[in-house]
């Protein structure tokens, strides 16, 4: 089958047991059917002790959540399963974590979810020449799509060229925001009424300000938790300190601070004043194709934009906290792919945060309009 992959896909080499964020820990793991059927058909003992592990929420069986990580992890920081050499025990996700597969039908494309530090290491590496190469692959998980019209497809293929095109020409990518959005809303309507798609180029809108209160309600509307400070000690820090900064603030002082906060991270580290852009490039080069199913424009762009300013704005947090305990605010690539790792991991792939924060962002542009 043909694939697409990102070009520093075969870079990637999982640390294992020497990973400092190890992703046994921090998020409850769901178990695919196949898996779940392999279980059944274990031995008598290690059956009744696999079974006893698992539990549903909502329609997913998933591992039991404990704090100090999944109950298959070893003090090696390796599976369980994986130690004792039962690849095929272990659950499809964590058998391809953290590649992300996506399947069109005629093609499938394959990028990294960057809440693997590593895959976020890479990222930062090659963010300067990102371009999915055409090559073969054989499809393992990833997202089945349901629709067959085929020129929409290679029309969604046109338009991220078109985007990832414009992101290249902004200068600051904060200012094209309101354009993207107003582009998203014209581009769901055309589709709806049999339009032809209009170019973002050609769209004027206002700036796009992602106040204090919006971003306040985004991380206490469920991204924050108290959990955390044992669950992601790393994330715990940066919202903690999140709080500090915006305490006894009025909504215009938290905004002016935000800003200030971010323009720490890009002062300090001139070498990455492109972040923005090239994390919301690759942010398109995996996710954009989603709108093949869900039709939904405005979500999928949206839903980046709060991805990107989250992130520079834990970026400057985590620059204030280095000066505090080394007087230096310059962050090593290292520490760099970590805050993305960290933030991806609850920002990313947890449903009712994103449904909360995207709500958000929408009920705040409709107003404005």
């Amino acid at each position: 089958m043909r694939c697409d992959r990102i070009n520093f896909y075969d870079q990637f080499h999982c640390p294992a047991g020497d990973c400092h964020l190890n992703c046994c820990k921090g998020w409850r793991v769901p178990i695919d059917e196949e898996t779940l059927e392999r279980y059944k058909k274990m031995p008598a003992k290690q059956r009744a002790l696999a079974l006893s592990r698992i539990t549903k929420k909502e329609d997913t069986y998933v591992f039991r959540f404990r704090e100090k990580g999944c109950s298959y992890w070893t003090k090696e920081g390796l599976c369980g399963f994986q130690k004792e050499g039962h690849m095929e025990h272990m659950p499809l996700v964590c058998r391809v974590f953290p590649r992300k597969q996506n399947d069109y039908g005629i093609f499938m494309e394959e990028t990294f979810y960057l809440s693997c530090p590593y895959a976020a290491k890479l990222f930062l590496q090659y963010r300067k020449e990102l371009a999915l190469h055409p090559g073969e692959g054989e499809l393992q998980s990833g997202a089945f799509t349901t629709n067959d019209d085929l020129d929409f497809l290679r029309e969604l293929q046109r338009i991220r060229g078109e985007l990832l095109q414009f992101i290249e020409d902004s200068s600051q990518l904060e200012d094209a925001y309101g354009r993207m959005l107003e582009w998203a809303n014209r581009t769901q309507n055309a589709c709806i009424r049999a339009q032809s798609i209009p170019s973002i180029f050609d769209i004027n809108a206002q700036k796009l300000d992602i106040d204090g209160l919006m971003t306040d309600r985004m991380i206490t509307g469920g991204f924050y938790h108290t959990r955390l400070k044992k669950n992601s000690p790393g994330l715990y820090a940066l919202l903690d300190r999140y709080f500090k900064e915006m305490n006894d603030l009025t909504i215009e002082e938290a905004g002016k601070r935000q800003s200030d906060i971010k323009r720490v991270f890009y002062e300090a580290n001139v070498e990455y004043c492109d972040f923005a852009k090239r994390y919301y490039q690759y942010y398109l080069l995996s996710s954009f194709l989603e709108v093949y199913d869900t039709y939904c424009f405005h979500r999928v762009l949206a839903e980046g934009i709060i991805h990107t300013h989250l992130l520079e704005l834990f970026l400057g947090i985590r620059c204030l906290e280095k000066f505090d305990e080394k007087r230096e605010y310059a962050l090593m690539e290292d520490e760099i792919a970590d805050v993305i790792a960290l933030y991806e991991r609850r920002g990313r792939h947890n449903p009712p945060i994103l449904d909360n924060n995207y709500q958000i962002l929408y009920e705040a542009t409709s107003k404005k309009a």
